[in-house]
């Protein structure tokens, strides 16, 4: 868990801090914002890695988890499983999707206005 939290943090680092640096050296040199401003930037960027932080290693526990599970699940038996689960559609599937499609797609034009291009006729 350590090394997982290590890593993201310097992949969080990586990504985020020359953003709050070139903000340090304009601060110093052009800007010169009151020194609380510049506290509260830093706090937020703080907050922001460690937001950053959370977001990254819940994903690799949980979600990229569930996803190797359901990948060996489905790779017993794809066509039956996706099939199941409608990813692949059944034999007409598709055509009577595109005449559900152009039904609904006719509906709001009841006036027989027809984009042809360049206007409307």
């Amino acid at each position: 868990m350590r090394s997982l939290l290590r890593d993201k943090l310097l992949d969080v680092l990586k990504a985020v801090a020359p953003f709050i640096g070139v903000i340090c050296v304009l601060q110093i040199t052009l800007v010169q914002a009151p020194a609380g401003l510049f506290l509260q930037f830093i706090a937020g960027s703080g907050l922001a890695i460690v937001g950053l932080l959370i977001l990254f290693v819940g994903i690799d526990l949980d979600i990229l988890r569930m996803g190797r599970f359901i990948r060996a699940e489905l790779s017993r038996e794809p066509s039956a499983r996706l099939r199941k689960l409608n990813f692949i559609p059944a034999p007409g599937a598709r055509m009577r999707k595109g005449f559900g499609m152009q039904f609904v797609h006719s509906i709001p034009n009841q006036d027989g206005l027809i984009w042809d291009g360049g206007s409307l006729s």
